[in-house]
């Protein structure tokens, strides 16, 4: 897990459920979740024009929305599809955010599954039943499905609210790679 506070911070954050957004980046189909909607980002520029592109509508998400923490689903580094491509709209992401004073929390791909299953081996499909069994929510794509799951478990770290058992194993580890000062930030 990987935490970048932007600097300065120039305000203290006071974090509510709605100040948190769930981000699964893809170069084809980014899903986004804040509290009241789920959706997904696009585009069919390539390169350079791509990145400008998403950046923009990375912008316009932070100013619409107003969210201070983003929860964003770290690289599968096994992964041999895109790695490059995918690391700079990665890089583009927490430059909005950065410019936007946004926390980002990069989450685990395995511990979004743990979250969400129990475990974290399971597959696109077990992600989409075990979350409509969790949260009773069905979405079109992976992308959606994912970008929802990291919002919940963002919600869950900065409101402290009763979790399971697997969910609090997750929560902890997550915790657990963090700097006391940038937990503090999350928390307060």
């Amino acid at each position: 897990v990987q935490i970048y506070l932007p600097l300065p911070i120039i305000r203290s954050r006071i974090m509510e459920k709605n100040k948190v957004a769930g981000f699964d980046l893809s170069l084809s189909s980014t899903g986004f979740s804040v509290k009241g909607k789920t959706d997904i980002l696009t585009s069919k520029k390539k390169g350079e024009e791509r990145l400008q592109e998403y950046y923009i509508q990375f912008n316009n998400l932070i100013k619409e929305y107003k969210f201070e923490v983003a929860i964003l689903e770290n690289y599968a580094f096994s992964s041999p599809f895109q790695r490059e491509a995918l690391a700079e709209l990665g890089g583009v992401f927490k430059l909005a955010c950065a410019n936007n004073n946004v926390i980002v929390v990069m989450i685990p791909p395995t511990s979004l599954k743990k979250f969400v299953t129990g475990g974290g081996k399971a597959k696109k499909d077990e992600m989409r039943l075990y979350a409509y069994k969790k949260w009773g929510i069905e979405f079109e794509t992976n992308d959606e499905v994912d970008a929802y799951a990291l919002r919940k478990l963002g919600e869950k770290i900065v409101s402290k609210e009763p979790v399971t058992q697997y969910e609090s194993e997750v929560i902890a580890r997550v915790l657990q790679k963090l700097s006391p000062e940038a937990i503090e930030k999350l928390r307060s």
